[in-house]
């Protein structure tokens, strides 16, 4: 049995104050302290103090390896405590990771192997019992799918029906992981010499092992037996001319076979689900065609009597490409594809095994970058998402953080794009407002399908104005209180991808500890967005009724979630209390005084468990994830949270004026060498080197490094 634990975690949103005023913290009666009396003892620069008399705020670097210890600082100093969403969405970051993470290793992994071994037996029952040649093919290409996906959790495996040189180069290519490489399963396409066709080609780049899945070996075995299941797709008509028409029927025939080894096998469809189902609840449902789509056709185009042969039935097989053609597109575009040859969401329409699952992110990526438009740039100067493709000329081949945010309603964010010239582009205004009307139109049942979902919907609250609200404290009406938002919005997402990196659909571009005198009691502050804690709190109670109702929640994890939504309950009404000034209880102060203990404490996972999913990487905040690639420059848009910074905020109340200080994210958009995607182990790397890359010119407002 599990001990009881703290499952810590930090939660992600966005307020990055700091709070420190010892025993002249409080002004006098008249509130008039001035800055320099409130920074006295600070060594505050001079843009720092510039700032901090400018708007009531700053931001300023900080070196700690998580928020909590900031904030466990703040106490032993007797500095006042200001809480932030940055830190309570950080720790809603470490419950999700962590779940997920013992959810895996615990259950879906096993279950992925008995699957692969499962599919790999029925795979080699069909091929004996096919007597058509291109049935028989299709059985063996099968095998050696799944034979690979049982070689990268059982390396020793021995393939064989004359497999073991295709299955092998296979194996080399997701080990060396250098970016597209021909599909050496679709033989077919190298009898018709057209291996520089686009759907013969696999991006490799995406089998490093990153997110937590660098955390040990099993995750790594389970992350590209994963990959491969969610990336490798069989195309149901990936062009309008012979020989791509021929090679969607062989690709199809193969994805009917995996579709009726399923469908004849009640236990391989059970584990098929065993594994899909807890994922949707995370992340959500796959953006391609998946076995039920495929089983619905069989059954009524099919007979359901007779041999695998009936599925290469000339006529039956075109009706039921013709019916798949007709279910939902793909939103997201997942790797190589041509743009200008139609709808590339049609070329790319077929099956995978465990498809990747469609996010709301990577779908808005794809609709502003290169190949749903010509997004040709218009404007004069370089900006960050412009590239040059050949043939093509300058195209907006990266999207940015920032395009989420302002299709979700940001005006700054779309402020900060004009500004440094990322909107110049051909069409860009046009998918821009589509993007808005339809996410605009989303109701909250929408915004609560998934975990996934859930947590964007928390963020929404910090993307809002603040100028017109009843009782926003004047530090928070001010343009560079908004791109603090900002950043903290941005930094909670990247954490998102970061956890939900092996399952999430990426977009591409188309190609075209010492003994310290007790502190003395001081009164902080609680940034004041009580919708933010309501919907995380929300988000958590679903979350431990879900996992408990699924048997799967190690002993004391469950306390230590119910002792997170407490915490939650609290801050809303703290939050609310603040926001229409009234005064707050000597508990309610001491819980904002105490705060870095209670997050600190939410950090930890029995030991057994730790040992089964984590390393040393998770002793520090700092993560990376990629989230889109461009296969015209082979690069890839990178996200990094980077050491927690701080926050410093003059607040002014009841219990007087005061400087108080908090933790926030520190954020980070960058290009990178898609044959170089970057893990967390690497990213810690370039801190520790100081070769990390600047953060975004726009957090120059608040931050004063």
């Amino acid at each position: 049995m599990m001990k009881k634990i703290a499952v810590g975690v930090s939660i992600f949103v966005f307020v990055f104050l700091q709070f420190i005023c010892t025993g002249y913290a409080v002004s006098n009666e008249n509130g008039k302290l001035s800055i320099e009396e409130l920074t006295d003892n600070y060594q505050f620069s001079e843009k720092a103090k510039k700032l901090l008399v400018e708007n009531g705020f700053v931001v300023t670097p900080g070196y700690k390896n998580e928020m909590y210890d900031i904030y466990t600082e703040c106490k032993k100093k007797g500095e006042p405590i200001f809480v932030t969403t940055d830190a309570i969405l950080h720790t809603s970051h470490i419950f999700f990771d962590y779940l997920l993470r013992i959810l895996e290793i615990e259950s879906l992994y096993d279950t992925a192997v008995e699957l692969t071994d499962k599919m790999l037996d029925l795979s080699t029952q069909q091929y004996n019992e096919a007597k058509d040649p291109e049935v028989k093919e299709a059985a063996r290409l099968n095998i050696g799918f799944f034979a690979v996906a049982k070689k990268q959790f059982d390396p020793e495996y021995e393939v064989s029906f004359n497999l073991e040189n295709i299955v092998k180069k296979e194996i080399e290519n997701i080990k060396a992981h250098q970016g597209f490489r021909f599909r050496e399963l679709l033989t077919y396409v190298k009898e018709h010499s057209l291996m520089k066709t686009p759907y013969a080609y696999e991006d490799y780049s995406q089998y490093v092992p990153r997110g937590h899945y660098t955390r040990n070996e099993k995750f790594k075995r389970y992350f590209n037996a994963l990959m491969w299941y969610g990336r490798v797709d069989f195309k149901l008509k990936p062009g309008k001319k012979e020989p791509a028409i021929t090679h969607g029927k062989k690709m199809t025939l193969q994805a009917l076979l995996m579709t009726d080894a399923l469908l004849r096998d009640e236990k391989a469809y059970r584990l098929w689900r065993k594994l899909y189902e807890p994922i949707v609840y995370f992340v959500g449902k796959t953006d391609d065609l998946y076995a039920d789509d495929y089983i619905k056709l069989i059954k009524e185009i099919f007979p359901s009597e007779g041999t695998v042969d009936k599925y290469n039935d000339r006529e039956r097989l075109n009706s039921f490409i013709e019916e798949a053609m007709k279910l939902r597109p793909p939103k997201i575009l997942s790797g190589a594809a041509v743009s200008g040859n139609g709808d590339i969401s049609t070329s790319t329409k077929g099956f995978r095994f465990m498809g990747q699952r469609f996010i709301p992110d990577s779908y808005m990526f794809q609709q502003l970058v290169f190949g749903v438009k010509r997004m040709t740039y218009k404007g004069g100067r370089r900006p960050f998402t412009m590239e040059i493709i050949p043939y093509v000329g300058p195209v907006r081949a990266f999207p940015r953080g920032l395009d989420i945010l302002a299709v979700l309603g940001s005006k700054r964010a779309l402020e900060i794009l004009e500004k440094e010239g990322d909107t110049e582009y051909e069409d860009y205004y046009e998918q821009l407002d589509k993007l808005k009307k339809e996410f605009a139109l989303k109701k909250e049942k929408e915004w609560k399908q998934n975990l996934y979902w859930r947590w964007l919907y928390s963020l929404l609250p910090l993307l809002e104005e603040n100028e017109n609200k009843e009782g926003i404290p004047e530090f928070m009406q001010n343009t560079a209180w908004v791109d603090k938002e900002i950043q903290t919005t941005l930094a909670s997402w990247a954490e998102l991808r970061h956890d939900t990196i092996l399952y999430a659909k990426q977009s591409y571009t188309a190609i075209p500890k010492s003994i310290a005198i007790p502190p003395k009691f001081t009164y902080g502050y609680v940034e004041p967005y009580p919708e933010v804690y309501g919907r995380i709190k929300e988000m958590m109670h679903d979350i431990r009724n879900n996992l408990n109702a699924l048997e799967i929640t190690p002993e004391g994890v469950s306390e230590k979630i119910s002792a997170f939504e407490d915490l939650l309950a609290k801050l809303k009404i703290i939050s609310e209390k603040e926001l229409a000034q009234k005064p707050l209880t000597k508990e309610e102060y001491e819980l904002i005084w105490n705060i870095g203990a209670t997050l600190s404490s939410l950090k930890s996972f029995p030991e057994e468990i730790m040992e089964k999913i984590g390393s040393s990487t998770d002793e520090k905040i700092d993560l990376v994830a990629d989230v889109h690639t461009d296969p015209n420059t082979k690069q890839v848009l990178e996200e990094g949270v980077g050491s927690p910074f701080n926050i410093w905020v003059i607040i002014k109340d009841s219990k007087g004026k005061r400087l108080c200080r908090g933790a926030v994210f520190s954020y980070y958009e960058f290009k990178q060498p898609m044959s170089n995607r970057l893990t967390d182990e690497k990213w810690q790397e370039m801190q520790r080197e100081n070769r990390r890359p600047p953060q975004p010119t726009w957090t120059d407002s608040f931050i004063a490094k």
